[in-house]
């Protein structure tokens, strides 16, 4: 996935592009790139899940979830109760968690209904990056059964 950047996207061949809220209409992409091409999006409010069902986008990215200096100017956190609501008013559109996201939550997120989450902090931020990555996957997948 290429964040932002259709034409990077369509050059280097990725599976998709994530669009920030602010960004083009996915239904401008798609007229770009036809249908091959996976298109997320940022939201952060169920105003805004509200007003994706219109387009045509694969999957949404909702947060910030939790605290994060990452996320700070998109708002205050949502919690994962937002994210919940988020995921009913998605319906079939997977929803994945963003914003403070570690392993200790990763329960948490899975029982909101979420599909996943897309991290930063949590292993940017880790001594042991790859170890921090492996615990996340391992409670995401926990959490999952």
């Amino acid at each position: 996935m290429v964040n932002d950047r259709v034409d990077i996207a369509l050059e280097a061949q990725a599976d998709g592009v994530h669009l920030p809220a602010a960004a083009m209409k996915a239904s401008a992409v798609r007229r770009i790139t036809g249908p091959g091409l996976l298109v997320g999006r940022s939201v952060h409010s169920l105003e805004e899940i509200d007003a994706l069902l219109q387009e045509e986008v694969d999957y949404v990215h909702f947060g910030p979830v939790y605290e994060t200096d990452s996320k700070r100017t998109f708002g205050r956190p949502q919690g994962v109760h937002k994210l919940g609501e988020a995921v009913i008013r998605a319906g079939d559109m997977p929803v994945l968690a963003v914003g403070g996201i570690d392993s200790g939550k990763a329960k948490e997120i899975v029982a909101s209904g979420a599909w996943g989450a897309a991290v930063i902090g949590a292993v940017a931020g880790a001594t042991n990056p790859e170890a921090e990555t492996a615990a996340l996957v391992a409670a995401l997948a926990g959490a999952a059964c």
